[in-house]
């Protein structure tokens, strides 16, 4: 599993830009306006650094 831990770190920014970019162009998603870039990104971090710790561990 290090090679995938590797990988989402190394990809973490983008998949942070993708993730904004796609909540901002589906308009069924109402909240990402009402939200300030930092408080969007801060929930995803945190599921990475999850996902990241959970691959470590395996």
């Amino acid at each position: 599993m290090a090679p995938l831990a590797t990988y989402l770190l190394s990809r973490r920014e983008a998949m942070l830009a993708n993730w904004r970019t796609a909540c901002e162009n589906d308009p069924a998603l109402s909240s990402t306006a009402s939200l300030t870039r930092e408080e969007f990104n801060n929930k995803v971090p945190f599921l990475l650094n999850e996902l990241l710790y959970y691959t470590e561990l395996a």
